[in-house]
């Protein structure tokens, strides 16, 4: 009672020596016990490691100054102070531990040093700057952090918010500026691990640029970088544990963003991979998972160019002509084969027939501000078949002559018109006329390939290489080979077939043949063995002679 005593004779002292009333205690013990409170409408100022024992609450109206050499709080004993005036501000020479520190009154709340808190912050809708310093919640609870609306804490170059965690909980960073325009894009750490941890968060309003991360180097294939804000993340405890970093933008104020960026490595501006992208209202989140490159501390939201598919054939036959296709939506375009460049122009088609097993297409789409890269995969050109038509050759008009093909699995001939078979590989061609066959042959790859062979006509021909005239007949009558059949013989038609037997005698004439003698004599069947033949060809004056054989 004795010191309240002295405090309200302290309190009205100070307060006839200045215009404004102030709490000092210089250098004595305040204990708030039992539901009790203070209200001070003036500054509240520690001396002469002066303390508070407070359990409840504190209600100040003008700044906190802790000048005492401590901590300006008894640590166990916890309790609120609350800022309930205009523009207060947390300043002296020594950092204040509070238990809870609840923003309440109007306008910002200011810290001109750092400041602790051990229990809870409670943000509100108030702005909490701090300059460069950082505001501690050394509390690792997930709700020892909380804003109404859109309280947030705003800083300048490495201060920020920090955040004791021991959990794998989402840990709220309600971030934000009224530097320029305002805004308030809070941040979301969700540690990997429970171990005991520091993060802290600033969102820095203002192009990266400014504070020396030039949004201008970059990986090529980012296209923008935001220009309006970015935010430093440290994690402040030596080693490493990942963490979930999600970041709330507004798609309509700030743009639409897909990526988020990472200052690092060279360094520069550096996609930090797969994203989950959530389109919301009032906020889209973009979250990167298991981040654990804390060494540099600059974020920023960003768009990296998509990749696209480099349209042509993986697989082809040799020589073939393969045309690769980028969609037109880049002003530029680069072909590379392997490491290669093989086109830099602006169109975006690329035509070639010397690839190879092995070869690789790939290409890069330029844009005004970044590029992006197509897939490419390995090429396989398979081998063609090399297709043989035979040799040229000439035949009487109208003769059947044989093509042949080599060279593959299946067989195509053209002209179709003229042979009994145009997939055979020798099928039986009647030419009346100069014809040049094309033979295309398929190999087991599906490759195919080509060869072409004359057949000439001509009426100068021996007629013993036009016709084809067995030497033997075997009349059995199981249907081959039963009749004597001259092949080409219709070709001559003025002719005449004489058989005679092995003394001469005549055994069988007909003129013209009709290709039906079965080895009779008037109806009986003549014996096995030997017989001559006499072919006339009236029409050239040719008798063409040889042995027939019958064999029963």
């Amino acid at each position: 009672m004795k010191q309240f005593l002295l405090l309200l004779c302290s309190i009205l002292a100070f307060g006839s020596a200045f215009a404004q009333l102030s709490v000092s205690n210089k250098g004595a013990l305040i204990s708030i016990k039992d539901g009790a409170f203070i209200s001070v409408h003036g500054d509240y100022i520690s001396t002469d490691a002066g303390i508070v024992d407070n359990t409840d609450s504190i209600f100040l109206y003008g700044n906190w100054i802790n000048d005492a050499g401590n901590t300006g709080f008894n640590a166990n004993a916890g309790g609120t102070v609350i800022l309930d005036g205009d523009a207060q501000r947390i300043q002296g020479n020594d950092v204040t531990h509070f238990g809870r520190l609840d923003l309440r009154g109007t306008n910002n709340k200011y810290g001109d040093l750092d400041v602790v808190v051990d229990e809870e912050l409670l943000l509100n809708d108030k702005e909490f700057s701090l300059d460069t310093n950082t505001v501690t919640v050394t509390n690792a609870a997930l709700t020892a952090v909380t804003n109404i609306g859109d309280g947030f804490v705003s800083s300048l170059e490495n201060g920020g918010l920090a955040r004791f965690t021991n959990s794998t909980g989402e840990y709220w960073y309600p971030v934000g500026s009224s530097l320029g325009t305002a805004r308030y894009r809070p941040v979301m750490v969700t540690p990997s691990l429970g171990s005991a941890w520091v993060y802290k968060v600033r969102m820095a309003n203002v192009l990266a640029t400014t504070e020396g991360f030039d949004t201008e180097v970059r990986q090529p294939t980012i296209c923008v970088v935001n220009e309006n804000y970015y935010h430093r993340i440290f994690s402040q405890t030596s080693g490493s544990n990942p963490a979930s970093l999600r970041f709330y933008y507004d798609d309509v104020a700030d743009g639409a963003f897909e990526n988020i960026l990472h200052w690092q490595n060279q360094p520069q501006w550096e996609d930090v991979g797969t994203v989950s992208n959530i389109i919301g209202a009032p906020f889209s989140t973009l979250e990167v998972t298991n981040w654990a490159d804390f060494a540099l501390p600059a974020f920023a939201l960003g768009n990296v160019s998509k990749p696209f598919e480099v349209n042509g054939l993986d697989e082809f036959c040799f020589g073939d002509t393969i045309t690769f296709t980028i969609d037109e939506r880049f002003v530029g375009y680069q072909f590379y084969n392997g490491t290669e460049l093989v086109q830099d122009s602006n169109i975006n088609t690329y035509i070639v027939n010397t690839l190879n097993s092995g070869d690789s297409i790939w290409a890069i789409g330029v844009d005004t501000t970044c590029i992006a890269y197509g897939s490419g995969s390995l090429l396989t050109a398979w081998a063609v078949p090399v297709p043989d038509a035979g040799l040229d050759t000439t035949v009487y008009f109208g003769a059947d002559v044989t093509l042949q093909g080599n060279g593959g699995l299946d067989y195509l001939w053209t002209p179709d018109t003229v042979i009994n078979c145009a997939t055979c590989q020798n099928p039986l061609a009647n030419v009346f006329e100069d014809t040049k066959f094309l033979l295309t042959v398929t190999n087991e790859f599906g490759c195919k390939a080509g060869d072409t062979v004359w057949i000439y006509t001509s009426p100068e021909i021996d007629p013993r290489e036009v016709l084809f005239i067995p030497n033997a007949i075997t009349p059995n009558g199981d249907g081959a080979n039963d009749n004597w059949n001259i092949r080409n013989l219709s070709l001559y038609p003025n002719n005449e077939i004489i058989i005679l037997n092995r003394w001469g005698s005549e055994m069988y004439r007909q003129g013209p043949y009709t290709r039906n003698w079965d080895g009779t004599y008037n109806g009986t069947e003549s014996p096995a063995g030997t017989y001559y033949y006499l072919i006339k060809l009236d029409n050239i004056n040719e008798v063409l002679t040889g042995p027939l054989t019958v064999i029963r």
